[in-house]
């Protein structure tokens, strides 16, 4: 697409070219970036000046050639001069990583929100990046985005989290709320976008394998609420209003247990841990951690109950799943949570109730795999999500075009 008439449009769109391509292709030369971006070498190393001397761009000892001539000077992201924030709120723990424009985290921040309510949690955030802020400028470095992964979904014209049903949260304008706190500390001007956290979770499992998929990649997230991330293209799929992926009260079976809407046999009634802890006539009051403690006790043992409970939540996943890949087509499917980390064989039973589905269709079902989540992975996933925002074409624009 050739893009005339704004010189600085046309500035900010090539220096977003040139970000792009040294982050998919770390150590590439000024030659390979002309090539690949159809800029003259003049104008290559005006923009690589410029974004060197921003922190953006590093140069790494120039690489042995066996041709006469000057040897090539590797770019990669310069490791130390700008950050990316990432948070993951609930009503648990506030964590914040800090990490490198290549995504390497090193530093952490985890305080407990137990017992608080919304606003005093962006509290909290807000107060753990100006703590990282004031070491940051001591050291020379500087915040250059936060994203913030919630647990519900989001507006994606406002940044409100619309509502989270395992925090009571509702109407909460994260973003808003977080760039009033961060103001009023004095940080005025660094860009703060929030998300989901199944789609940074989705999103930094993207980053680290880097997936760049045509075909749809789903992602299925099982623990204390079931949530649903779908990438095409390499891009989330988010909805209109933000609730792509929200499916906890899709409803699985007629004349399942009651769900906390009213229904019957919800996604969210049948699929979580809250719905294991039911069938084992588990205290209502367990605390997440406590509740996930309790199921894998009880799986770990062979308590009948709990393997019973075990193998009626992988046939309704996998009768669940059967239904999202109806609507996708997806090669792959990642699944993931809390609930695959009870032990016994979740993804046995899933697997079989998929095979018998897709026997009377006709159909290859897709490849099903457990995708790797600890406790950081979201707020990676969010850091990641900003240099992606940082390095879109929106990005490039000027205020005033």
């Amino acid at each position: 697409m050739l893009i005339t008439g704004n010189q600085q449009l046309i500035k900010n769109v090539n220096r977003m070219a040139i970000l792009r391509e040294v982050r998919k292709r770390p150590g590439v030369s000024r030659t390979d970036l002309a090539e690949a971006t159809g800029l003259t070498r003049a104008a290559i190393g005006r923009l690589v000046e410029g974004l060197t001397e921003e922190g953006w761009l590093a140069e790494e000892p120039r690489l042995a050639s066996t041709t006469l001539g000057r040897r090539p000077t590797p770019l990669v992201f310069d490791a130390f001069r700008l950050v990316l924030l990432g948070a993951h709120i609930n009503g648990e723990r506030s964590r914040v990583v800090a990490s490198t424009l290549a995504g390497e985290v090193f530093e952490l921040s985890v305080l407990s929100t137990e017992g608080l309510a919304g606003e005093a949690v962006l509290d909290t955030l807000a107060r753990q990046i100006s703590d990282m802020q004031a070491r940051f400028q001591i050291a020379g470095r500087r915040i250059c985005g936060i994203g913030v992964a919630v647990p519900g979904p989001v507006d994606p014209l406002t940044g409100d989290l619309r509502f989270s049903e395992s925090t009571g949260w509702s109407r909460l304008p994260v973003r808003a709320g977080l760039l009033d706190r961060l103001a009023a500390q004095g940080m005025q001007d660094v860009p703060v976008i929030v998300d989901r956290a199944a789609n940074c979770i989705a999103l930094q499992h993207a980053e680290v394998n880097r997936l760049e998929l045509s075909e749809a990649l789903l992602y299925v997230h099982v623990g204390q609420n079931v949530a649903v991330s779908a990438m095409l293209h390499d891009r989330l799929m988010r909805g209109r209003h933000g609730l792509a992926g929200y499916v906890a009260h899709q409803t699985l079976q007629l004349e399942g247990p009651a769900c906390s809407c009213g229904r019957a046999g919800c996604v969210q009634a049948m699929l979580t841990l809250e719905a294991m802890g039911r069938q084992l006539e588990l205290p209502r009051n367990l605390s997440p951690a406590a509740l996930q403690s309790e199921l894998r006790s009880a799986v770990q043992a062979a308590e009948p109950r709990a393997l019973a409970a075990l193998q009626s939540l992988s046939r309704h996943l996998g009768a669940f799943i059967y239904n999202l890949c109806q609507t996708y087509d997806p090669g792959r499917v990642f699944v993931g949570g809390a609930a695959f980390q009870l032990g016994g064989d979740l993804m046995a039973g899933l697997r079989a109730r998929l095979d018998e589905l897709y026997a009377d269709s006709g159909l290859i079902p897709p490849q099903v795999q457990v995708m790797r989540v600890d406790v950081q992975t979201a707020a990676q996933g969010a850091a990641a999500a900003v240099l992606r925002a940082l390095l879109s074409l929106e990005a490039a624009l000027p205020e005033h075009v």
